[in-house]
């Protein structure tokens, strides 16, 4: 239970960090908005704290952002050991095997029941419920963040179309307010710190497509093995997965609801998600170990093409 408070509760902060991040937006893209619509230009000391703020801001998203990659890394983790833990069910732990020495009855028995348990289900179905509020969260950031990018954009082109007009202005009339050299430099100056919070805004939505595409594939990767679990210890009256209990998973349970979800078509997306994510943020992922010389066993299952279980 402290667990889940603890994830639910990272997750919670880290949406009113993004929240109050985006309020704090609002003054510079006011201000791009006066400079292209009105032409209306700030003075140096508005441009030098507004890029302070927003240089100070970065470093506290990076850390927001790196949080919520410790979070997705640490469902994969959790994915990786919930199918070791499957795929050794029938093989008898030190304790099995101590009791087997006086009763094989008892040992294959124990084992029977935990094979048959249904807490591995339970275990997968709070890391889709993880995975469904991680996605959520993010996905609706990007869907913010996106709709800024739009207006700065949009601004930031009415900006540079009326650059020609701006250094006119700065010059004056008679062209003795400032040099054309003075006057390009600080419509350039202005320009670049323009260019710099759109750019940073930029990286904002492609950290959360990153996010996004790894949870994804992790959460296929669990509906996939969800699946075979249920199969291999279903009961009669079982019930399959309620998907609609995850809404922000809604595209990984359509697929996996047609029968579209397989290990050959999800390998290729999860490696693929896996070196972005693990690119984007090289202090999460460790390193991989080295390639062993002897190579290990091979797993004595595979996951098949599924479909929905029915009761």
């Amino acid at each position: 239970m402290a667990k889940v408070k603890s994830f639910d509760g990272e997750v919670d902060r880290i949406c009113g960090v993004f929240a109050q991040m985006r309020e704090a937006l609002q003054p510079v893209m006011q201000m791009l908005h006066v400079a292209a619509e009105d032409a209306v230009l700030p003075d140096d000391e508005t441009l030098q704290r507004e890029e302070a703020r927003l240089e100070a801001e970065i470093v506290e998203r990076r850390k927001a952002e790196t949080t919520l990659a410790r979070l997705a890394y640490e469902m994969s983790r959790q994915i990786a050991r919930r199918k070791t833990e499957f795929e050794e069910r029938e093989e008898p732990s030190r304790s099995d095997r101590l009791i087997g020495l006086f009763s094989r009855s008892m040992m294959q028995r124990r084992l029977e029941a935990r094979a048959s348990s249904p807490s591995l289900l339970l275990h997968l179905e709070e890391l889709l419920r993880r995975g469904d509020l991680l996605a959520g969260m993010i996905r609706e950031e990007r869907e913010l963040l996106v709709m800024e990018r739009r207006r700065t954009e949009s601004c930031l082109v009415t900006f540079i179309d009326h650059r020609p007009e701006m250094i006119q202005a700065l010059k004056g009339e008679t062209g003795e307010a400032m040099t054309t050299l003075e006057a390009t430099r600080r419509v350039q100056r202005i320009l670049a710190t323009f260019e710099g919070f759109v750019g940073e805004i930029n990286h904002r939505i492609g950290t959360c497509n990153v996010l996004l595409h790894k949870i994804s594939a992790d959460m296929e990767d669990v509906l996939i093995l969800y699946q075979v679990v249920f199969e291999a210890s279903r009961r009669d009256g079982s019930e399959p997965l309620a998907v609609e209990r995850f809404p922000s998973l809604e595209q990984e349970t359509d697929r996996f609801i047609r029968g579209m979800l397989t290990i050959h078509g999800l390998n290729g997306r999860r490696e693929r998600a896996d070196a972005v994510f693990a690119a984007h943020f090289p202090g999460v992922v460790p390193a991989e170990p080295p390639v062993p010389t002897v190579q290990p066993a091979k797993r004595r299952w595979g996951l098949p093409r599924l479909r929905p279980a029915r009761s």
